[in-house]
């Protein structure tokens, strides 16, 4: 059986990020400008993730662009990506990864690994 790339399927693929710092935390711009530069690439969406920041999403007037809200969580030993939450955890969770992906569940948000070859 041969591989078959997605890419080449029928359908219509989207280009976006879904971990991106800004000023709020530790990158070089503000969240403004990084949504103005993705935007102007091309890219049809973008998750701002800066460390214990929410940032809530949002869209364009014509719906050709669109941020997912989120942030990045980290505590020992890992850091966790928090998409399409309501609000930041609560931070006293940070020792208990298990307690903190039950609350991001439970605000309906997605909670998956950043950078996971640094943990292995």
């Amino acid at each position: 059986m041969s591989w078959i790339s997605p890419f080449a399927l029928p359908g219509h693929w989207y280009r976006g990020n879904l971990h991106t710092h800004t000023t709020q935390s530790d990158g070089r711009s503000t969240p403004e400008a990084v949504s103005a530069w993705y935007r102007a690439h091309g890219y049809d969406f973008l998750a701002i993730t800066d460390h214990w920041v929410h940032t809530r999403g949002m869209q364009t007037d014509d719906h050709s662009f669109i941020t997912i809200s989120g942030t990045e969580l980290d505590g020992p030993g890992y850091h966790m990506l928090a998409l399409g939450t309501s609000c930041l955890p609560d931070a006293g969770l940070a020792q208990d990864v298990s307690a903190l992906v039950q609350q991001v569940l439970q605000q309906g948000g997605l909670p998956f690994f950043a950078h996971p070859y640094w943990t292995g």
